[in-house]
């Protein structure tokens, strides 16, 4: 189980939330961004966040003067 939102500092709970005690111990979003508490049996859409780890390899680009070949 993860650690309380209220305990990492998160504040941008929707008006009046997180309102449900022990009934509601799982969390949505609200279509403005602010976060609800809900009961964990709700089913809801749902988003996943991951890092994508950066490509081994890359691309130089080098800027500067050239002359046109004739």
């Amino acid at each position: 189980m993860g650690r309380p939102l209220k305990s990492l500092g998160y504040k941008t709970w929707g008006t009046n939330q997180p309102d449900g005690g022990d009934r509601e111990n799982c969390g949505s979003m609200f279509f403005n961004g602010k976060l609800n508490d809900i009961g964990c049996n709700q089913q809801c859409f749902f988003i996943c966040e991951r890092e994508i780890p950066l490509l081994e390899n890359s691309i130089n680009l080098r800027f500067g003067d050239y002359d046109d070949v004739q």
